[in-house]
């Protein structure tokens, strides 16, 4: 149904443009005029009646009035215009002008049905002008302009604007008890009926669209009177994603100081029960530390050696701390990184018992031996 209700009100301007003009019942509204502006002298519109008489059609003198109080204009959708003897039609209204409030987008659509001599200028939609002497309402799309033939020498010209006004809505007075104000919604462009001697340039004229009235209900307008609706105190609510995202952004805030913290408590707290990994890796911690001063010595890959072996016997079951490197081999021969343990622990040996000097690629093999061998903990450095 969206696309009957979004074409429904195009379809009607245009069938009462293209038929009512050509009626009776258009050209009875119609106001004859030499320009499309406001016509000189003219009558406002929606007077209240007079009472038979009293007090409006009785002089000052007499105890009655001299002018009758306006009232608000009465909302019709859509308004209609004829001038220049019929040359230029005008139709404008929307699918709905009652109920706006402050800010709300108002979408109209005007339509011109105007002679194929006739000159239209829509340069000033361009630069977002409404109005030649002021309006209170802005564009805030981009305007769209188009065109097509009518028949009997005449063009249709179909403008959609969209619109909102950020000028409180006039309420009426209480007594009158109307729901809510109104405003004005005109549209200038310039026209041209006949060229200047020259022949070349435009004779401009002054089209105004006749009243369109956008209606609203109550609401705060800063005056004095009192509006309909409650103005109590009211809490704002919140989405409710807003306490999950708080607590996750605190928790992402916290993490890595707290991270850092538990870290650094695990190392200086002893525990009472260290896993063996743990304690492994705090001894080669221990050692590598010690390596940045003179680089590695006997009693570093005696501390290597002795946190693995520490570390296999408690994974194994198998007295690995005090077994030669053949019984490691027996005891661990179906193990899968055999030949890691069997390089870590054989060139340490050859440091602590044979005396060599190991090269600094072995060195690195070591380390990278016992990285792989033992689980790092993830509190360690």
């Amino acid at each position: 149904m969206n696309w009957y209700t979004n074409l429904r009100l195009p379809l009607l301007l245009a069938a009462v443009m293209v038929v009512g003009v050509t009626g009776p019942t258009f050209a009875q509204n119609a106001t004859p005029a030499d320009l499309c502006g406001s016509p000189a002298g003219a009558v406002a519109q929606n007077q209240p009646p007079n009472y038979n008489g009293y007090p409006y059609d009785y002089p000052s003198d007499a105890g009655g009035a001299d002018n009758k109080p306006a009232e608000p204009p009465q909302p019709v959708n859509p308004v209609r215009k004829v001038c220049e003897g019929g040359k230029v039609e005008i139709l404008l209204g929307n699918s709905r002008h009652y109920g706006y409030r402050i800010g709300d987008h108002v979408r109209i659509t005007v339509l011109v049905r105007a002679d194929e001599n006739v000159v239209m200028d829509f340069s000033s939609l361009k630069q977002k002008r409404i109005s030649f002497t002021g309006s209170d309402f802005e564009l805030v799309e981009e305007p769209t302009v188009r065109s097509q033939p009518a028949g009997d020498g005449k063009v249709l010209y179909r403008i959609d604007l969209t619109v909102q006004s950020w000028v409180p809505m006039s309420v009426a007075p209480p007594e009158e008890s109307r729901p809510g104000g109104h405003l004005i919604f005109n549209l200038d462009l310039r026209y041209a009926t006949e060229m200047a001697p020259d022949g070349k340039t435009p004779v401009w004229k002054v089209l105004t669209t006749p009243d369109f009235v956008v209606s609203g209900s109550n609401t705060v307008d800063h005056g004095t009177g009192l509006l309909e609706g409650d103005l109590d105190t009211k809490t704002t609510r919140s989405p409710w994603p807003t306490m999950p995202l708080l607590i996750a952004g605190f928790f992402l805030v916290l993490f890595f100081p707290g991270l850092l913290v538990v870290k650094y408590l695990n190392r200086i707290i002893p525990r009472k029960k260290v896993p063996p990994h743990v304690a492994a890796w705090r001894a080669f911690d221990k050692v590598m530390a010690s390596t940045r001063d003179g680089g590695f010595k006997v009693e570093h890959y005696a501390g290597i050696e002795g946190a693995l072996r520490t570390y296999l016997q408690a994974v194994t079951g198998k007295p690995i701390e005090a077994a030669t490197i053949l019984e490691i081999r027996d005891f661990l021969d179906d193990h899968a990184q055999l030949a890691e343990i069997d390089t870590v622990i054989s060139l340490c040996e050859r440091a602590i018992y044979l005396g060599e000097t190991i090269s600094d690629e072995d060195n690195w093999q070591i380390i990278k031996g016992f990285e792989a061998l033992v689980p790092r903990p993830w509190d360690s450095k």
